[in-house]
């Protein structure tokens, strides 16, 4: 786990073994690993030797469970926590370039920020991004989906 000083403002990036555990609780707490789409990330993962997929892994989500809610809510809600981890889809091209030409945080991190430094940086994340806190009791994933012109599609959900 590191630092990163990206101006003023600090996050903690977290990588490896920590950072492989913690996106696979979140698999294993909010991912439907039955669906179809789940299984063609996991093929794509295996046939890129781990490096990369297409696709979002929204789409493999328990839908049981999720909501539709405006980014207003995601941020009232994690307006609540210290901090929460966040991570993005391993995309092989770097879509999220155009937003950021400068990200340079390692492709199969996770962040954890706070409440702030979330607001701060939220323009500039990976469109398909996922937030959770410790306990596994909720996570919100933001797509590039736009409900609206300028409303991105957020979900929000409890297992």
């Amino acid at each position: 786990m590191l630092a990163v000083e990206q101006g003023v403002l600090i996050v903690t990036v977290i990588t490896g073994d920590e950072a492989r555990v913690l996106k696979n609780m979140f698999i294993d707490r909010f991912v439907d690993k039955q669906s179809s789409w789940y299984h063609a990330l996991l093929k794509q993962l295996q046939e890129s030797q781990g490096k990369h997929y297409h696709g979002c892994l929204w789409d493999s989500l328990f839908r049981a469970n999720l909501r539709v809610v405006p980014m207003d809510y995601v941020a009232n809600h994690l307006r609540q926590y210290e901090s929460v981890y966040l991570f993005w889809d391993n995309h092989p091209e770097i879509c999220f370039t155009w937003r950021n030409p400068h990200w340079s945080y390692p492709k199969n991190c996770l962040l954890r920020l706070s409440f702030s430094q979330w607001e701060e940086m939220k323009d500039l994340l990976p469109e398909d991004c996922y937030l959770f806190d410790e306990t596994l009791t909720w996570a919100v994933a933001l797509t590039h989906e736009e409900s609206s012109p300028g409303c991105r599609v957020c979900y929000f959900l409890i297992p």
